[in-house]
């Protein structure tokens, strides 16, 4: 699943995230003067800050709805059917259509508002060409949108489900994302998948087998960037 961890090829912006963060010019610390023959002892450090999810939205495609520079359009076209609003997208035209074999839960409308740019992840410059069977009507911004995509703070790329048979556990957790180390994914059993509360954001992390397979209980895991899909 992992392309890179480089996000050059996308037109990125960051539109939200559990902080502010101002990034000062760096100066390089110069040693004053000796004044006095007394030494002095330096004022204690503040404490580090808390870390923050940050959270970026990924916008593929120009304001013409073409792909956006430095991207590849992989040949061919596939059929795709009953197109609807992602649950990853934060902006405007971006799409999910039937079946999830065919992969397009993250495309953006183009303007003959039949043919459509899907994207695979965050992290993949590549994207592919779907048709309609009609016409897709304007699309809304998803109010309640979750991640397209997770980088967490134990190295793992995690990417949101999109249909398909997935392992269980005796316990009853779910998988809601899968991930880049091997056998493991992000977790939910109530409630939301990702856990918003706190500056730095937390899923639920570990493996999947036979239904009624037991397995430890979920590590909890902190959230370093959030991806959603956007517009331009």
């Amino acid at each position: 699943m992992r392309k890179g961890l480089l996000l050059s090829g996308f037109t990125l912006i960051v539109v939200l995230s559990a902080a502010i963060v101002v990034v000062l010019p760096h100066h390089e610390q110069t040693t004053p003067p000796a004044t006095s023959p007394i030494a002095t002892s330096a004022p204690p450090s503040e404490d580090p800050p808390a870390a923050t999810t940050k959270v970026v939205m990924v916008v593929a495609v120009d304001p013409a709805g073409e792909a956006a520079r430095d991207f590849t359009l992989a040949a061919g076209s596939q059929p795709v059917s009953g197109c609807g609003r992602s649950h990853v997208s934060v902006g405007t035209d971006v799409v999910a259509c039937g079946p999830a074999a065919a992969g397009a839960d993250v495309c953006w409308v183009q303007r003959d508002r039949r043919t459509l740019l899907c994207g695979t992840d965050p992290w993949d410059r590549v994207l592919r060409r779907v048709v309609s069977d009609k016409q897709v009507p304007p699309v809304p911004a998803a109010a309640d949108a979750q991640p397209w995509a997770l980088e967490l703070t134990n190295g793992a790329h995690c990417r949101v489900r999109n249909g398909g048979s997935w392992g269980g556990r005796a316990d009853g957790y779910n998988g809601a994302y899968y991930c880049d180390q091997k056998g493991q994914y992000v977790l939910v059993r109530t409630g939301p998948v990702v856990n918003r509360d706190d500056p730095l954001w937390t899923v639920e992390f570990g493996p999947l087998g036979a239904p009624d397979e037991n397995f430890p209980a979920p590590a909890k895991v902190g959230v370093l960037t959030a991806y959603f899909a956007g517009s331009a």
